[in-house]
């Protein structure tokens, strides 16, 4: 009598299978294969040998990732790829390390991912995701400018960068270039939680000042957050008296930009379609503004007058300064005065000071004629009619004050006669 147990089973159960014995891969047979398919490799589980119909072969990492199944690439056989050929061992190594990662409980794919991720890749991801909210094409200018101060962890995988990688860019600017590596710290610090809060990396941010870097960087001087060594506003009628105008052919902008009040950028790249020297008016273009915002209106008085009268137009150049370059000023000035003196940009910070001190004018026109920006958009838009009349009676007052009883118009025919300043 038969057993009821199925042909090929014993007692009812399943006949346990052979398993088939599978021959590592080794270099010959590598090469002799030539079907297409997937060969595993025999040692390492889920390490497989895929075999093109148009002959190239690469390494695969094959895996269940719950009713998922994953596949990774791990380089060439053939070193069709763009880090060359993918030896045996070398795949082995690779396959060995994905396992360790899902025995660790990560997702190999997204490690993957992470490690082609680069600091460079997430730093420019954001700042084309923040360029719509800048109100000046400077401010992306300064965001290029760290990240080349960033050059030493540009390229790291952003998810590999720690405490120390930061330190070492940031600890030669920290004493000598305070606000530069303050500005840095704090777009690398962005741009971690950026790379964070996108699944680049996990764990704590290694730019983070508090209960982190605070305890890592020394304190910075008090006086190294942005100041300009400005000179005594008592000291300048006797160093404007004492200039010899005709020594540098940037001392005639250098003086247009202390007696105006404006950012020495403005000065030289200013251009004569700017102006109406019938009116006696400037008018610096928002794009060309710090803040970019509004045009800044700027009421010129006789000494300004006086100096553009007396600058040559270059036919065909729409600059009035056409050859003057970005640190001439700041060199001529450096010529007549210490550094630790004065800058060009410190005379907005004298006249400031003039006007607090010596005058009765609103502070809201003074902060005007710096171009800083007072109140709301309701109430700048109210003020706007009859700031320019305030401002022209600030900026008359700084210049009598400036010049004292000097002709700047004859300063400026002294000058003419020197060809060499109005040459480019």
């Amino acid at each position: 009598m038969f057993s009821k147990a199925k042909l090929g089973t014993r007692q009812g159960k399943p006949m346990p299978r052979t398993r088939k014995t599978i021959t590592p891969l080794t270099k010959t047979a590598i090469n002799e294969l030539s079907k297409p398919g997937r060969y595993p490799e025999g040692t390492t589980p889920c390490l497989y040998l895929r075999v093109m119909p148009s002959g190239g072969k690469s390494w695969v990492f094959m895996w269940q990732r719950g009713r998922k199944q994953s596949e990774l690439g791990l380089g060439s056989w053939t070193g069709a790829g763009k880090a060359g050929m993918t030896s045996i061992a070398m795949a082995r190594k690779k396959a060995i390390a994905i396992h360790e990662q899902i025995g660790a409980g990560q997702d190999p794919m997204a490690e993957k991912r992470n490690a082609s991720m680069t600091f460079r890749k997430c730093f420019n991801a954001l700042l084309d995701s923040l360029k719509p909210t800048f109100r000046n094409k400077k401010t992306v200018g300064g965001w290029e400018t760290s990240l080349g101060h960033a050059a030493a962890i540009a390229d790291m995988p952003v998810n590999a960068i720690g405490v120390e990688d930061v330190l070492g860019i940031l600890k030669p600017l920290w004493l000598e270039k305070a606000e530069t590596a303050k500005q840095l710290k704090g777009r690398v610090e962005r741009t971690l939680d950026w790379a964070k809060a996108k699944g680049y990396r996990s764990g704590d941010n290694p730019a983070s000042w508090r209960g982190n870097l605070d305890h890592l960087l020394p304190k910075r001087p008090k006086l190294q957050r942005g100041h300009h060594p400005a000179m005594p506003y008592a000291d300048l009628p006797a160093f404007i008296a004492g200039l010899d105008i005709t020594s540098d052919p940037a001392l005639p902008p250098l003086l247009l930009t202390i007696l105006t009040a404006v950012r020495s950028g403005e000065t030289r790249l200013a251009e004569w379609s700017e102006f109406d020297l019938d009116k006696g008016l400037w008018r610096i273009p928002a794009k060309r503004t710090k803040t970019a915002a509004r045009d800044h209106i700027v009421p010129l008085s006789k000494p300004a007058l006086a100096i553009l009268a007396a600058q040559e137009r270059v036919t065909g150049e729409s600059r009035v300064f056409p050859a003057l370059e970005e640190n001439d000023m700041r060199d001529a000035l450096s010529k007549v005065v210490s550094g630790k003196i004065a800058v060009p940009h410190g005379f907005r910070s004298t006249f400031k000071d003039f006007c607090s001190n010596e005058t009765r004018f609103a502070r809201e026109t003074v902060e005007e004629c710096l171009d800083h920006q007072i109140g709301g958009q309701v109430e700048q838009s109210y003020r706007r009619s009859i700031a320019v009349a305030k401002r022209r009676a600030v900026l008359d007052a700084w210049a009598n004050y400036a010049t004292g009883k000097q002709n700047v118009t004859a300063m400026m025919k002294r000058a003419k006669k020197i060809p060499h300043l109005w040459e480019v």
